[in-house]
């Protein structure tokens, strides 16, 4: 099971770290930040099926598909950012941590501006009806 995987590096990366961080800080970083990558790609490679059967129950509602592509990047944005994030805040770096986020939530904004324009449509063609 995949979450044996994660646990297992999980464990063994954090007590490495802990074993570098005595002679070289700098190493113990690079490997959390290698660590959290590797259970991130165990991650998405669980997600992978699920993504796939929301895909095939949208198309099968009649949903437009572009909305659903549109949360899955947004997740993907969410994740990343949180997970670079997290990495700058072990290294002592909240400030960039903090702009990191930031960042994140503005790429999600920009992402869905379609998706405020079509529901801004849609409540203006309510109004004048």
């Amino acid at each position: 099971m995949d979450i044996f995987n994660i646990i297992a590096i999980g464990i063994v990366g954090s007590l490495i770290c802990i074993l570098l961080k005595q002679y070289k800080p700098e190493c113990a970083t690079v490997l959390a930040l290698c660590c959290g990558v590797m259970i991130f790609a165990v991650i998405i490679s669980m997600l992978t099926p699920i993504f796939d059967n929301i895909k095939i129950l949208l198309s099968n509602s009649g949903v437009n598909l572009e909305y659903s592509k549109i949360i899955v990047k947004s997740l993907g944005i969410c994740y990343i950012s949180q997970l670079a994030s997290d990495a700058c805040k072990d290294s002592g770096q909240s400030m960039i941590a903090s702009k990191i986020e930031l960042a994140g939530k503005a790429s999600i904004l920009v992402l869905c501006l379609p998706l405020f324009e079509k529901l801004s449509n849609i409540a203006i063609s309510l109004i004048n009806i």
